[in-house]
């Protein structure tokens, strides 16, 4: 891990997404972008034309230049807040763009090369969660893994995660992935493997391969469930994880964990982190 994105919108919760960012930076070095997406455009009125009394006027390019100019003078006091608590030896920078948030940030993340995205979960805006919110749609659509706070979570730290796993769409390179990912921060992965149909259940000499490749710092358990959601919410309550991480497969249950009433009433009641990886190319 090289490069690190943060999307910024200045509510009191980016102080807390940009607390996991330079724990992770000071692990390994990183350099940081602090990024925010300036919405500059406007809906024009029914019946606009350019000779119209309600064309653009100067006071639309005032208005737009204080907006920006708003950004870059909060952007540079959150720069202050984070250097004074972090300290000068951490590469940081900035950057402000105009343009829609979604498409913005994943655009400047592949401009800047970043090897992850680490963004709040809820911002200003107020979306609900991830269900049709800026991190639903990068943890559907970028190539690199995606880190999103939930709102209210505070900085938990990495000692512990637990890694989902779905029997019906695994592939054995996860394991590596997982490991290399969670190897700097020297935390402790609980990989569940999360069986909600019987004929997906892998056998045992598969179970005893798996359990070679992970590793004996790291757990690994089979949990029986109806759903995966309950499976998952089950072992969030007897292991105390501080994120849960898996892979966005778009056949997976992952996927449909984001619709409303699994991710309301089941999953965000652990109110943790969610790091995504995307889908790996066979």
């Amino acid at each position: 891990m090289k490069r690190i994105l943060v999307p910024v919108d200045f509510s009191d919760h980016t102080f807390v997404t940009a607390s996991y960012a330079f724990s992770m930076a000071k692990a390994t070095e990183a350099k940081i972008l602090l990024f925010h997406a300036v919405f500059d455009q406007f809906i024009m009125p029914e019946g606009y034309s350019p000779d119209s009394v309600v064309a653009p006027t100067l006071f639309d390019v005032e208005f737009i230049r204080e907006i920006r100019n708003k950004a870059e003078e909060k952007m540079q006091g959150l720069l202050t807040q984070l250097k004074n608590q972090w300290g000068e030896e951490i590469s940081l920078d900035t950057r402000i763009e105009s343009g829609t948030p979604d498409v913005a940030i994943l655009t400047a993340a592949s401009d800047f090369q970043a090897d992850i995205i680490i963004l709040g979960a809820v911002g200003l805006g107020h979306k609900d969660h991830f269900s049709g919110g800026t991190a639903e749609f990068l943890m559907k659509h970028s190539q690199k893994p995606v880190l999103a706070i939930p709102v209210g979570s505070g900085y938990k730290g990495l000692n512990k995660a637990i890694y989902a796993i779905d029997p019906a769409h695994f592939q054995q390179a996860e394991f590596n992935i997982i490991k290399e990912f969670f190897k700097p921060f020297h935390t402790k992965i609980y990989y569940l493997v999360l069986c909600y149909n019987p004929k997906d259940r892998p056998d045992e000499a598969t179970l005893a391969q798996w359990r070679d490749l992970v590793g004996n710092r790291a757990s690994f358990q089979i949990v029986d469930c109806d759903q995966p959601h309950e499976g998952l919410h089950l072992s969030i309550q007897n292991i105390q994880p501080d994120i849960i991480a898996f892979h966005f497969f778009k056949e997976s249950f992952f996927s449909r964990w984001f619709k409303p009433v699994i991710s309301r009433k089941e999953l965000y009641k652990a109110n943790l982190p969610l790091l995504s990886f995307p889908e790996i190319e066979e």
